[in-house]
Order: structure tokens, then sequence, then C-alpha cells
């Protein structure tokens, strides 16, 4: 009945009859089987509900056995650098820095996150540079400077089409 219930989940069944010898021996085993197995699971539970509320500094008891305490925090800690260095990153570009780029070491979806965060800073850090050059260059009375076609995509695009076209009015009038 007990090893039944922890195969369906149910971590809180024990044997209960009174047992002598080798009976009382798998008894004993059984219920602290299902004992340990309801306390990792307990642990397991408290980890994913602070993953689930964006929290990952939550650890496991020291009880739970180490290499498998050891995995968890590694993996909690992999996701927490990764997090923290996106959070710095897009906390720069708000404040108009767009060098910030992700560093810590990823896999998976948070690879191709950060791969794609550093790509769409690197393209902002690109463009207000040649942006400002170009409009600086206008404030000097030098109508020569253009952005290059194929330079931007999408409303960058469009900004360097009204800087370019403002500039050519400029130079027609």
């Amino acid at each position: 009945k007990v090893v039944g219930a922890i195969a369906n989940a149910d971590f809180n069944q024990r044997m209960s009859g009174n047992y002598v010898g080798d009976l009382d021996v798998i008894k004993q085993g059984v219920n602290g089987s299902a004992s340990s197995v309801s306390f990792m699971m307990g642990e397991l539970e408290k980890v994913m509900n602070g993953l689930n509320a964006g929290k990952f500094d939550v650890r496991m008891d020291q009880k739970v056995p180490q290499a498998f305490r050891s995995l968890v925090e590694t993996a909690l800690n992999s996701i927490s650098h990764v997090v923290s260095d996106i959070n710095l990153a897009m906390t720069q570009m708000t404040e108009g820095d767009f060098n910030g780029r992700v560093q810590s070491s990823a896999s998976g979806e948070l690879l191709t996150m950060k791969n794609n965060i550093n790509a769409s800073m690197e393209s902002m850090a690109k463009a207000i540079s040649a942006i400002s050059e170009v409009v600086q260059a206008q404030a000097l009375g030098d109508l020569t400077k253009a952005l290059p076609s194929g330079s931007f995509k999408g409303q960058l695009h469009d900004l360097k089409n009204a800087i370019n076209y403002s500039s050519d009015k400029v130079k027609s009038s």
C-alpha cells in the first residue's frame, strides 16, 4: 500500500502494523524511504515555487544529499547570473547606454536570449553612433554626410531615411 501510494505521488502513507524480526526491518526501511521521498519532494516543491515567483536564491535544506543539492544550486546560480546580466544591460539601455552586454555563460534558451540581447545592443550602439556622426556634421554645415543604405532595419531605417531626406531637402534649398 505504501509503495503504491508513493508511486501515485501520495507521500503521507506509512506502514503501521506491529511486526517483528525481518518484517519490522522492512517496515522501517519502507517508512524511512517514504519519509525521505516526502522530504525531497517538499524541497523540490520549495525550489519550484521559488522559480515560479522569480526567486533564484531559494536553497534546499542541508539535509538534502550534497550531490543533488549541488546540481539544483548550480542550475539556480546559472539562471540567476544570466538574469542579473540581462537586467544590468537593459538598465544601461534604459539610461541611453547601448554598450552593455550580457557576459554570463548561458545555454539553451538563455543563450538564445543572451545572443539576441547582445545583438540588439550592438545594433543600437552602431546606429546611434552613425546617426550622431551625421547629425553633428549637419550641425556644422556639412550636408555631404549621409547614413548608408541597408545599414538599418525597422524604425531605425525610417529614422535614417528621415535624416537623409532632411539633409537632401536642405541641400536643394
